[in-house]
């Protein structure tokens, strides 16, 4: 491939990230099976680069995308890798048997209604929108897929 090509395709890619919009957590959070859909788009996290508030990343130790509540990166002296960063960066939940991820029990990125998760290797659908609790803690608010 020509570098001009690839130049073009990354472009392209950028470009489908914007399309998103994904401004803030709860936009990011109500977008997680367009997010999933999309992965290709999005850039893997390195350590050596600079994160602005809104970037969504891939974290290569996971595979999961997620996004930046605030700058961070090796020029603001505080590299925060994401899936160990949970108040830095928020995962984007699983919509689908295929991208459903361990829980994580986080206040301000609740699951919705079509969000998916695992917990002891069975997966779960959530059914109401809002809730913060694994399956195990709260079934009601969830399904076995």
């Amino acid at each position: 491939m020509k570098r001009s090509e690839a130049v073009a395709i990354r472009k392209a890619l950028d470009n489908l990230e914007k399309k998103l919009a994904l401004v803030n957590e709860g936009i990011f959070n109500s977008s997680a099976a367009e997010v999933n859909e999309n992965m290709g788009a999005f850039r893997v996290w390195r350590a050596e680069g600079d994160y602005m508030r809104g970037d969504v990343r891939i974290d290569p130790a996971d595979g999961v995308p997620y996004w930046a509540m605030h700058d961070n990166g090796l020029s603001t002296g505080q590299v925060h890798r994401p899936s160990v960063s949970p108040t830095v960066w928020v995962h984007c939940h699983g919509t689908s048997a295929q991208t459903a991820r361990p829980f994580v029990a986080e206040g301000h990125n609740p699951y919705n209604k079509g969000h998916t998760c695992t917990e002891n290797g069975a997966v779960f659908v959530c059914v109401q929108d809002g809730n913060v609790f694994a399956p195990s803690v709260y079934p009601s608010a969830w399904e076995t897929v």
